[in-house]
């Protein structure tokens, strides 16, 4: 589990490593835990999108290659993003994966959605909204081309504007 804190060290940090002392659990703490949440957002949102736009139906999401290309498009546009800003991708092998073998990721990606723990989704695309306006601020401010993420944002959020009406 990666643990930090955005302001210094974890306070609760001898409580964790007591109560995880008996157990295989590997607890690692990022000095900097903002990289590596934001390096997350840039992973999730376009799996999340995805999944989204299937309506959480995980047969159909699994058959569709073409969507999950441009979900790792999605992730590269991210990850440009947060370099141009200068904040670093934890871990970095994200970039690698989405710059070097986007075809690979893809069909990682695509494959993941048939294992059963994928099945714990609960089928909600608020947070997904939250995280694509919480990251807004960077895409202003990197001011990156950025189609396929605009792409997917427009047809998600045209789908869950839809859903609220």
């Amino acid at each position: 589990m990666v643990l930090g804190s955005l302001e210094g060290e974890v306070p609760f940090k001898t409580e964790l490593a007591e109560a995880f002392h008996k157990t295989k659990y590997k607890l690692d703490y990022s000095q900097d835990i903002n990289a590596w949440l934001l390096s997350h957002i840039v992973l999730i949102i376009p799996v999340m999108s995805v999944i989204y736009l299937y309506d959480f139906n995980l047969a159909k999401v699994s058959k569709d290659s073409a969507r999950w290309k441009q979900a790792v498009a999605v992730m590269d546009e991210g990850f440009r993003v947060l370099s141009t800003l200068g904040l670093p991708v934890n871990p970095a092998s994200l970039v690698n994966g989405a710059k070097k073998h986007p075809a690979l990721l893809a069909q990682g990606l695509r494959l993941v959605q048939k294992l059963p723990f994928m099945k714990l989704i609960d089928g909600s695309f608020s947070e997904i909204a939250a995280l694509y306006q919480a990251f807004e601020p960077l895409m202003q401010q990197a001011r990156l081309s950025t189609p396929a993420w605009d792409d997917f944002k427009q047809q998600t959020m045209r789908k869950y504007a839809l859903e609220q009406a």
